[in-house]
């Protein structure tokens, strides 16, 4: 999962915590409903969409696009985010052998933008990805 946190200083995230803090990036698409089961016990977010602050609603979700079949599901999307944003990318997984994975990072928005973040854990594989404006934008 991908939280966002306000402009400013670095944000503290939670080590220990199934969701780090702050808001995640599901809860600021429109069709949201359709990306509630990747929802995690004990995340935090507002009553409703009014309770949004500023800097929460200047995210745009550019493609959000899930396909669910017998194979599995797969999940795309697509995100414009501000400069100046923080970004925390939480990537946990289970695999059947051996100890969980868990690889994270927390960048800004702005900064020149690391390698993609990548979790293969068997079949399943995740990544994210930021990129300037004038690319191919994600996150």
């Amino acid at each position: 999962m991908v939280y966002l946190h306000p402009p400013g200083p670095s944000p503290k995230v939670r080590a220990r915590a199934r969701d780090a803090g702050g808001l995640p990036l599901w809860y600021l698409t429109s069709s949201s409903s359709t990306l509630r089961e990747m929802r995690t016990p004990r995340e935090e977010v507002p009553p409703d969409r009014r309770h949004l602050r500023g800097w929460a609603r200047s995210v745009r979700a550019l493609e959000v696009n899930v396909e669910v079949s017998d194979l599995g599901t797969v999940l795309q999307a697509r995100y414009r985010v501000p400069e100046g944003l923080w970004l925390h990318s939480l990537l946990v997984g289970r695999p059947r052998v051996g100890p969980p994975l868990r690889f994270e990072r927390v960048e800004r928005v702005g900064d020149p933008p690391p390698g993609p973040l990548e979790l293969v854990s068997g079949t399943v594989r995740y990544e994210v990805r930021v990129e300037r404006q004038g690319q191919e934008e994600g996150s």
